[in-house]
């Protein structure tokens, strides 16, 4: 799933293609949604698909800093449906005893893994 809260609509057929409000052409505009459906954008908000000859793009950045008040309700409701973070345990760390790694040392003649490398 992606991890930005503001996408442009998925294509899901010409029903999810808009008009757009610069070139007015049909079915080449998408808009942006909120994919935690908290915030409904204007219809102006999107991007249109013909990059080279209209280059329509209105972000939700830029509808926030036109509109500052639809901003602070976005920052209120974005800290509160966050839980706090967890901090890590350390892990202990564990060691091989030292009689172990001694007797491993021996034995290379029978050690069929030694042998073999």
């Amino acid at each position: 799933m992606s991890t930005h809260r503001f996408i442009l609509e998925p294509y899901k057929g010409i029903s999810t293609r808009h008009t757009c409000p610069n070139c007015h052409r049909q079915r080449c505009f998408s808009k942006y949604i909120d994919t935690e459906k908290q915030i409904q954008f204007p219809e102006y908000v999107g991007r249109c698909d013909h990059e080279q000859k209209c280059g329509y793009h209105f972000t939700p950045r830029d509808y926030f800093e036109q509109n500052p008040s639809e901003k602070e309700k976005f920052t209120e409701n974005s800290f509160r449906s966050y839980a706090p973070i967890k901090e890590a345990q350390p892990i202990a760390t564990s060691y091989i005893d030292l009689n172990i790694v001694n007797q491993s040392l021996r034995g290379y003649s029978a050690n069929k893994l030694f042998q073999f490398l």
